[in-house]
């Protein structure tokens, strides 16, 4: 693309998905064409359910990288679309027949308002406190910290060890 504005991704991304149907999930950075409300929007609009990666940790999209190497073809009698990506193609009107699907309960080590040390990126300390807010995926967080909220990767995270203890920061071993 000659231009990577929110528009022109949307417009980019409308055209894939009129060939390809649409993504139950779709993961990215968190690039601001990516995160701006009209982009956020334009997911709802057609049922996508977008999910950025943690900031500072690249392998978060391998995954995201490594499936796009895993189609195969399969049975007949399906259309060319199933054929090279061996799923149904999605569209809007695929979504008026589909049915709920509930919410796997994943078992997290951390839960809301636990006490943590979340890995810094900015000036300062390495580890800062804060508390879990919310689980934004299987593995990512929102975290209250006094500066505000920020995303962090489960393995960004260190528990925090209770006051009663004598340990009061992450041992050494433990940093990133």
């Amino acid at each position: 693309m000659s231009s990577t504005t929110t528009a022109n991704t949307i417009a980019a991304l409308s055209s894939i998905f009129a060939i390809e149907g649409y993504p139950k999930t779709m993961v990215s950075d968190n690039g601001p064409q990516l995160t701006a409300d009209a982009f956020e929007e334009f997911c709802k609009r057609h049922g996508i359910k977008h999910i950025t990666t943690a900031p500072f940790h690249p392998a978060s999209n391998g995954l995201a990288e490594r499936f796009v190497q895993t189609f195969t073809l399969n049975s007949h009698g399906k259309s060319p679309a199933e054929l090279i990506h061996g799923r149904s193609v999605r569209t809007v009107l695929s979504q008026l027949f589909e049915q709920p699907v509930e919410a796997k309960q994943s078992v997290t080590k951390y839960v809301p308002n636990q006490m943590v040390y979340a890995r810094n990126y900015t000036r300062g300390e390495k580890w800062i406190e804060g508390s879990i807010d919310r689980p934004v995926g299987k593995m990512i967080f929102m975290v209250r910290t006094t500066n505000g909220y920020i995303k962090r990767l489960f393995n960004q995270l260190k528990p925090k060890i209770p006051a009663s203890s004598s340990i009061e920061k992450p041992p050494e071993f433990l940093k990133i």
